[in-house]
């Protein structure tokens, strides 16, 4: 099948350009989880461990961590372990991913490995083989890597292939590097809550996962990610436990103390925070252990810090805007399909050109992302909800849309009462017309006396009528006889001293 080219370059995405303008991770949020039990997924909590710390300072910790190591038998992993699991807790738990405009609501359905690994894709990285041990060979060498994507149903979905290393392909000191990280971890957590782990119980490799969502870019991604270990003061029993902000994910790792800081800042560190942030931990405990396996101290390092730490051999901002951009190339390349039986391979090989490269498989090739039944599933899922023989999903869908109805009815029932309120703000208005009544009265008050006020405007209009009677002696004029005028009594001079005003 021919190759096409993507344009899409990763060691260049490292350049200076690309860290000029930060961007961050949201805290993922936690939908779900699961235990895997002999490699297959089990509907869960049995494998969760709480953190408890030794009481010796951790200064002086003198732990081997070889105890067991004869006794540790490698588990057979399942190349399609990882996309397997992260579908059957989609077909558990239909409603938890249901979305409105789809199906499903995420765009892409991944493993938590895998984003991690196209976060690291632009800096140079140790290959696979040889990561492990330290001083690490061939540090230069970026590691390839090949993903297999199907679109069906609007989501597209992520399986990486030849990714994990296989351990009958590792080295005794590379098996025993590995051993010692997960002996590490036993020993500061536990199954039982404030119960130590002992230094003597066998080591079995068991997992608790959890499943994610968060948003990057424009992309909204659905992801399963181990979770090491939490950070609780009481026993987890159902997923609304871990939603308490009380609980706190926590991650723990090994590092050798011969190990150089520029090489624990430039591989490690980001090795760490990439698979950390992605579960939205906030503390790495990490164990410093020498070549031969000897715990010497324990360090707890917040993950918030790292990328400042760090900041002078890689940049957390070109890690998250690599991804963004594969994401984007992603689902350009495949916005017209929407078949599961059409593949797509990415891949990415610096030692032969630094730019990503795809592929389109043939229809009959043996890898397919998607198994059968998961599509029957998705063919059997609507928007109502899923069909038989999933009743039981249905069953629940329709049990949690009776409240929404019945909750519709009590919403007109309480607007009776509202009536009643306003009854009684027109109830009262009516001693508020009393008191108008009362105001009244008064207004009838102020006019009675204005009554009297009028009577001295008759007493002003009489004196006029006294004071025009005196003229009357005038027409005496009319005789010649000379007349002799009245003597002023005592009501004429009042009458003068106080004269009428005209009404």
């Amino acid at each position: 099948m021919p190759l096409y080219t993507t344009g899409l370059c990763p060691l260049l995405q490292s350049s200076p350009h690309w860290r000029r303008e930060r961007i961050f991770v949201p805290k993922p949020r936690l939908i779900g989880h699961f235990s895997v039990i002999r490699e297959e997924y089990v509907n869960s909590m049995k494998n969760v461990r709480y953190l408890c710390l030794p009481s010796t300072p951790h200064e002086q910790i003198q732990w081997d961590l070889n105890t067991g190591f004869e006794n540790y038998t490698d588990q057979k992993q399942n190349p399609r372990g990882k996309i397997d699991r992260i579908l059957k807790f989609i077909q558990g738990f239909p409603h938890k991913v249901s979305g409105r405009d789809k199906i499903l609501f995420p765009d892409f359905v991944c493993s938590r490995g895998f984003l991690s690994t196209l976060m690291k894709t632009p800096y140079p990285r140790p290959d696979n083989n040889s990561r492990i041990m330290a001083p690490y060979p061939n540090r230069n060498k970026p590691s390839g890597w090949n993903v297999l994507a199907s679109k069906y149903r609007g989501t597209i979905y992520l399986w990486p292939i030849d990714g994990d290393t296989k351990m009958e392909d590792v080295c005794l000191s590379q098996r025993k590097a590995m051993y010692y990280g997960f002996k590490f971890r036993q020993m500061i957590t536990t199954h039982q809550l404030n119960k130590p782990s002992t230094i003597d119980e066998p080591y079995v490799r068991e997992k608790f996962s959890g499943v994610f969502d968060t948003k990057l870019g424009q992309h909204r991604l659905l992801y399963a990610g181990e979770i090491f270990g939490v950070d609780s003061d009481v026993a987890l029993k159902s997923h609304s436990d871990f939603l308490k902000p009380s609980v706190k994910i926590i991650q723990m790792h090994t590092k050798v103390n011969a190990m150089s800081n520029s090489i624990f800042l430039k591989d490690k560190l980001m090795h760490w925070w990439c698979k950390t942030v992605l579960i939205g931990a906030e503390t790495i405990y990490a164990g410093n252990r020498t070549r031969q396996g000897i715990l010497e101290s324990i360090e707890p390092i917040a993950v918030r810090s790292i990328p400042r730490k760090a900041q002078h051999y890689w940049s957390d901002s070109v890690c998250l805007k690599f991804t963004i951009a594969f994401l984007d190339m992603v689902k350009a390349e495949m916005k017209d399909i929407d078949d599961p039986d059409t593949v797509y391979q990415f891949s990415y090989n610096p030692e032969i050109r630094d730019q990503v490269l795809y592929e389109i498989l043939p229809k009959d090739s043996e890898l397919k992302v998607l198994p059968s039944w998961y599509i029957d599933f998705l063919d059997g899922f609507s928007a109502a909800g899923p069909v038989e023989p999933l009743a039981k999903p249905a069953e629940h869908r329709a049990k949690t849309a009776k409240p929404r109805v019945k909750t519709a009815k009590p919403r007109a029932k309480p607007a009776e009462p509202r009536a009643n309120p306003a009854e009684s703000r027109v109830k009262p208005a009516e001693p508020r017309a009393k008191p108008a009544e009362s105001r009244a009265k008064p207004a009838e008050s102020r006019v009675k006396p204005a009554e009297p006020r009028a009577k001295p405007a008759e007493s002003r209009v009489k004196p006029a009528e006294t004071r025009a009677k005196p003229m009357k002696p005038a027409e005496p004029k009319k005789s010649a006889e000379p007349t002799i005028p009245a003597e002023p009594t005592a009501s004429t001079v009042k009458e003068k001293a106080y004269p009428a005003y005209p009404a």
